[in-house]
């Protein structure tokens, strides 16, 4: 069972595959918070700020049936950094480095 504030990868039936924080699920239904579409690009996978490439961002909790999702995961610590840095502000430190005070 995925915890609550997870950091989750779904993989759509058609293909899509978003990104977003889970907040809870029924037999029926996912629960997502702010969900973003994965895309591939030439520097790699980016985050597209809404589920559908015309629509607008959802800053909020979104309802998925789960009638069309084929499987949902915990997201690498990469993407989940990623969705962290977007969806909040906040730039996750990497474990290389040092801090000088």
């Amino acid at each position: 069972m995925t915890k609550e504030n997870t950091v989750i990868s779904i993989l759509f039936i058609n293909g899509m595959e978003l990104v977003g924080r889970y907040v809870s699920e029924t037999t029926e239904d996912l629960v997502v918070y702010k969900p973003r579409m994965a895309q591939m690009s030439q520097q790699g996978v980016g985050l597209i700020p809404s589920i559908t490439a015309t629509g607008k961002e959802i800053d909020g909790e979104f309802t998925f049936s789960k009638n069309s999702i084929m499987y949902y995961t915990e997201s690498v610590d990469e993407m989940a950094k990623g969705w962290q840095q977007q969806t909040s502000g906040l730039i996750t430190p990497g474990t290389k480095g040092s801090i000088i005070s």
